[in-house]
């Protein structure tokens, strides 16, 4: 009881679980609960940000996010996250600042927010990490959003609608509920401006 990192730790672990598990209103207080007991720890703040994005509170999740680069300006944990979701937010300047700061865009996820935010700006040269994102998980809700908004973006109403589609369907994992509320919306404006 009074081993205050280890109990952390536990949170922690536990917070990561119910967010994998697409439960992150509960993560948000476990993490935040880890995160009082030692506020030092970065990689527990980020996955506190990962967990406030999933919950659909972008704005906080920016915000502990700039807190961690704060104290460690090249954290690439944290420069991804608050990249993917400035870029899911649409502010591709500020996105593209962090991701390109990033050495490696391993995650499927962050390739597609990063082409998403070369998009923004009417760079189709994006395109190519949208493509690799896709083919690597072809059934990653947020990934199959951002190819959605990038084909939006660039004209292609027949592909954002397929891919609209596809991401409300995705499993792997499927997209938080405020992205789902974005693809129906994207859905909408695709389906009424065909008629």
């Amino acid at each position: 009881m009074r081993d205050t990192e280890a109990v952390a730790s536990h949170l922690a672990a536990v917070g990561q679980t119910l967010l994998a598990q697409g439960q992150p209103a509960e993560a948000v207080q476990t993490l935040q609960a880890a995160v009082d007991r030692i506020p030092h720890d970065l990689l527990v703040q980020t996955e506190l940000g990962w967990a406030l994005w999933e919950l659909g509170q972008a704005r906080a999740a920016v915000a502990v996010l700039t807190g961690v680069l704060a104290i460690d300006r090249g954290n690439p944990d944290a420069l991804r996250a608050r990249g993917e979701i400035l870029a899911d937010l649409g502010d591709a300047r500020d996105a593209l600042r962090d991701l390109d700061r990033v050495e490696q865009h391993d995650r499927p996820s962050t390739r597609a927010a990063r082409g998403l935010a070369r998009a923004e700006p009417g760079d189709r040269g994006g395109d190519g990490e949208i493509e690799g994102a896709l083919a690597a998980a072809p059934r990653n809700g947020p990934v199959l959003l951002y190819a959605a908004r990038t084909e939006a973006l660039g004209g292609n109403k027949v592909a954002a609608l397929e891919l609209t589609r596809r991401a409300l369907n995705a499993t792997d994992p499927a997209p938080p509920p405020h992205q789902r509320e974005a693809a129906l919306a994207l859905l909408g404006q695709n389906e009424n401006s065909r008629h």
